[in-house]
């Protein structure tokens, strides 16, 4: 099931992006690159993803939260999805995707973006994206993480 967030995920989303980034993350990154990445629990992040315009929606298997996303319809920018590790390669991070990219294409957007962690890039590719750049995300403290940016066309095409 796919919903929208509410306040009582936050907790749980941000135990799911610390697990999703030290468990799906670490081949691609250096220790310390990860340990800021995931760093403590802040549940608050959520919220100020939610003050900047973002949309936060749940996946959820059998009760549990199995992934979620982020989008930000004003900036055309997919801005989080992250999968459970033991959901990882079931499917949950594609259905996700879809359910966000139709919302896209509901608000008549024509394209949508994302700034990929390198090892989400295989993922993004595979369901239709395309690279245009690469660069550096800045995730404080004087730490970047490496990225690439990619866009999927939206206008003209119907959902797979």
């Amino acid at each position: 099931m796919i919903r929208a967030a509410r306040k009582s995920d936050h907790e749980d989303m941000d135990a799911l992006f610390r697990a999703s980034v030290q468990a799906l993350c670490a081949d691609f990154y250096p220790p310390g690159v990860i340990e800021h990445w995931a760093g403590k629990p802040v549940p608050e992040r959520i919220l100020r993803g939610q003050t900047q315009g973002d949309e936060h929606f749940v996946l959820t298997r059998r009760g549990r939260l199995a992934a979620f996303g982020a989008l930000n319809l004003q900036k055309e920018l997919l801005e989080a999805l992250f999968v459970a590790p033991e959901f990882a390669g079931h499917g949950v991070g594609r259905e996700l995707l879809e359910f966000l990219l139709d919302l896209a294409r509901s608000a008549g957007l024509t394209r949508i973006r994302v700034n990929s962690s390198m090892n989400a890039v295989g993922f993004y590719e595979a369901n239709g994206f395309v690279e245009y750049g690469r660069g550096d995300f800045d995730l404080g403290g004087g730490v970047t993480l490496d990225s690439v940016f990619l866009a999927r066309q939206l206008s003209g095409e119907a959902r797979p």
